[in-house]
């Protein structure tokens, strides 16, 4: 933990991790720092100038006007090195803050026990680790986007959301956007070979993929746009309870998801279905994710169930 905060560079951190890695995580330290404190006991690993063990913080920041130079202390100096039969070597005070670190410090005295590490994010002691309350803290805040229940849900199936996510933010590979990055290929619809690709031609412009979403969407009762700027804000104001919602998006995500599995067999493998086809490999998912939450909400299961084949 030391090194990690002393380092220069990020070639020096552990070779296991990908270049990416290591410049993000010598990007956080300025801000975890102020969350992992130590707890100073024999002061054998608690480094005067680098580690987070007073109420200062980093002593480097905090006397930079007055830093080894000004406050003869050993760049690499741990506390232990600066205790001896029970006093504190240090140097006398020639600022302000020089005063205030050498007070605090004469508060403290070594023992025998190792030195601790302590969790204190948002400036409160915590004896666990949260991942979710950290990602939190470490993301950038953002206004909530309008189509977050559309697309992440609960009963939803991770891969087809993520997909989905993707597709709506535009970020699947689609031959427009490999264009647009100046690589050369047939701009093509992999389904009608009529248009360009692009998502908002896939879902749904494109004849081959309406035929098989408006089956699929009028087991739901749903009457849907072939827009995919529309989609979405129609999808949020479809009004109904919550296993007819739940299973609507069940069933568009299930179709994007067969959709562009097969659109990446066409391109990769020459390999095709049939709308009819694909129809079917839709309602098999869709049945199968119904039946895999019987487990857990068997009540819910069974209503999703009875109104999918109600239909």
């Amino acid at each position: 933990m030391n090194n990690y905060y002393n380092l220069i560079s990020y070639q020096k951190l552990n070779d296991n991790l990908s270049q990416i890695n290591k410049i993000e995580l010598l990007d956080t330290r300025d801000i975890v720092y102020p969350w992992i404190r130590k707890q100073v006991h024999n002061g054998e690993t608690t480094y005067f100038w680098s580690t987070n063990w007073s109420p200062y913080g980093k002593l480097s920041d905090y006397l930079k006007d007055s830093g080894p130079l000004h406050f003869p202390v050993g760049s690499n100096a741990t506390l232990a090195e600066l205790w001896d039969n029970g006093d504190w070597i240090i140097p006398h005070a020639r600022s302000n803050r020089q005063l205030q670190v050498i007070t605090y410090l004469s508060t403290l005295s070594l023992t025998l026990h190792i030195d601790e590490f302590e969790w204190w994010p948002e400036n409160q002691r915590s004896t666990s680790y949260c991942t979710g309350a950290i990602y939190k803290l470490l993301r950038p805040l953002a206004p909530q986007v309008p189509w977050h229940n559309e697309v992440w849900f609960s009963g939803g199936i991770p891969k087809h959301m993520f997909l989905v996510w993707l597709m709506v933010r535009n970020r699947c590979p689609t031959r427009d956007r490999i264009l647009s990055w100046g690589i050369q290929t047939d701009p093509q619809c992999l389904f009608c070979n009529t248009e360009n690709e692009s998502i908002a031609h896939c879902f749904f412009d494109c004849s081959f993929t309406w035929e098989v979403w408006k089956v699929i969407a009028a087991k739901c009762g749903f009457t849907s746009t072939r827009q995919w700027i529309t989609l979405l804000p129609q999808l949020k104001a479809h009004t109904t309870n919550k296993v007819r919602k739940t299973l609507l998006l069940l069933s568009w995500q299930a179709v994007l998801y067969t959709l562009w599995t097969e659109r990446n067999r066409r391109l990769h493998n020459s390999q095709f279905s049939s709308s009819d086809g694909l129809i079917n490999q839709a309602k098999l998912t869709i049945k199968n994710m119904i039946s895999s939450l019987r487990t857990d909400r068997p009540k819910f299961s069974s209503s999703l169930m009875q109104l999918w084949f109600a239909t």
